[in-house]
């Protein structure tokens, strides 16, 4: 009865979303020159679909995004003792809207299946290695660290396991040699860096992350909260400034040490791995916490079956939430609308937003946006070089000329050498540009197909 009431709760909240299209990394995949294999039986293009490899069909990958979050939710019902408390804690991890890039975005297919197979490895520990190899084969990194969860049942030697995942993702990430490697691309210097100055930054992201997954505050796909770290020494220092959730995450931890509640537990391992100690891509990312929050929903869950009516209350706010988030994932056009309106305050949902308006022919509305983003973050790189770009299209060469002597000031760490080729490619630009103009009467040749706008 409760896994049909599961099952009935996933569709009625999420099945409009089976009618959306894709957003961001959804539409190269989309849009993609590969061909899903001819299969007799049509494994191949269930398959293709389910990995994120090839999307023909976007209700299929949906489908398969909110079969993967019911699935997980039944599971969390199943091993955590099949009563009424595993079943709040199902529940309120089926709605939680911090869940979103799980339980909608069908890219973040690999953190929802690696979240499967966590709790196929909890419910089956004996049989652990199956999911546990599938997981990290197929699904990425999310799920290397989470046989540590182990270490406080009496299945602790499954801890091991950890030697299979960090064999499979040491080439893929940390593979020095290789210009591809997340190591390489993804990261550098500060970020990769593993100093006692980093014991500040873990325990600001514990307790940015605890915050978060609690009270869903901050939804979309980028976050303000230590977004720069690791750019340049003006950003760093920021981010090693004391704040309020440092503190949290302190008193978090300790809490977590002195109850050594499984749930808290689960959550403080299972997001180990997303501290920022050793930073790739985003610093701050809520498919980070898609496995972690199956812990937090198991302790919030332990104190709101003594209180039902605060429980309730928590159920209205999360629907709501998430209701009114929904429209985040229609296609690219709302879900860049819904991060400049979740944070205006916030630089990049604007340059996002410009360079969105630039793929689409809108360029004075690129402009406008990007001038906004100048406005809330001065003296960014992509953002005066984007701008340079955008006066050379629109003819402004005085602006573009401008723009480009302020480009030469800026800097991101670790990206010297592509930067440096990047700006002398856009200085001989600038110069044929202007040549051009004084030849032709101010007539000028421009193709589109030179622009290169940085995200």
């Amino acid at each position: 009865m409760i896994i049909l009431l599961i099952i009935l709760i996933n569709l009625l909240f999420y099945i409009r979303t089976i009618d959306y299209q894709g957003i961001c990394d959804d539409i190269p995949v989309f849009n993609g020159p590969m061909v899903i294999p001819k299969s007799r039986w049509m494994w191949m293009y269930f398959w293709y679909h389910l990995q994120g490899r090839k999307y023909v069909s976007w209700k299929l990958a949906h489908w398969q995004t909110l079969g993967i979050h019911t699935l997980n939710c039944i599971l969390i019902y199943l091993a955590f003792g099949r009563n009424n408390f595993s079943a709040i804690a199902a529940l309120l991890f089926s709605i939680n809207p911090i869940n979103n890039q799980c339980s909608i975005w069908i890219s973040g297919k690999g953190y929802s299946q690696n979240t499967t197979c966590a709790l196929l490895m909890w419910i089956f520990p004996y049989f652990s290695i199956i999911p546990y190899l599938y997981g990290t084969y197929f699904c990425g990194a999310s799920l290397v660290l989470f046989p540590l969860v182990f270490l406080f049942t009496k299945h602790w030697w499954l801890v091991s396991l950890i030697i299979l995942g960090f064999l499979r993702e040491k080439n893929r990430i940390f593979d020095k040699t290789n210009p591809g490697s997340k190591y390489n691309m993804e990261s550098n210097p500060e970020l990769r860096t593993i100093a006692p100055r980093k014991v500040i930054i873990m325990f600001k992201t514990i307790g940015y992350y605890m915050v978060n997954s609690i009270f869903a505050l901050r939804l979309g796909f980028y976050h303000k909260y230590l977004f720069l770290h690791g750019v340049d020494a003006e950003s760093n220092k920021k981010s090693y400034k004391i704040d309020k959730y440092f503190f949290i995450g302190i008193a978090f931890v300790l809490f977590t040490l002195w109850t050594r509640h499984i749930g808290l537990l689960w959550f403080c391992i299972c997001l180990s791995q997303w501290m920022n100690v050793i930073s790739f891509n985003q610093t701050i990312s809520n498919r980070y916490v898609y496995l972690p929050n199956i812990g937090m929903s198991i302790f919030v869950a332990s104190i709101l079956i003594h209180y039902p009516i605060l429980g309730a209350m928590l159920w209205v706010y999360y629907v709501t939430k998430l209701m009114n988030f929904h429209p985040f994932y229609k296609n690219e056009y709302w879900s860049i609308e819904y991060s400049c309106w979740e944070q205006p305050e916030f630089f990049y949902p604007w340059q996002n937003r410009s360079v969105h308006c630039f793929m689409n022919g809108n360029y004075h509305g690129a402009l406008g946006n990007m001038i906004k983003a100048e406005e809330l973050r001065p003296g960014d790189w992509k953002i005066t070089y984007n701008l340079t770009q955008l006066y050379l299209l629109l003819g402004n060469i005085g602006a573009a000329k401008l723009h480009y002597e302020k480009a030469l000031k800026c800097k991101i760490d670790g990206r010297e050498e592509p930067i440096n080729k990047l700006m002398e490619r856009l200085k001989k630009w600038i110069d044929s540009i202007e040549e051009q103009a004084k030849a032709n009467n101010n007539q000028v040749h421009i193709n589109i197909g030179q622009f290169d706008m940085q995200r």
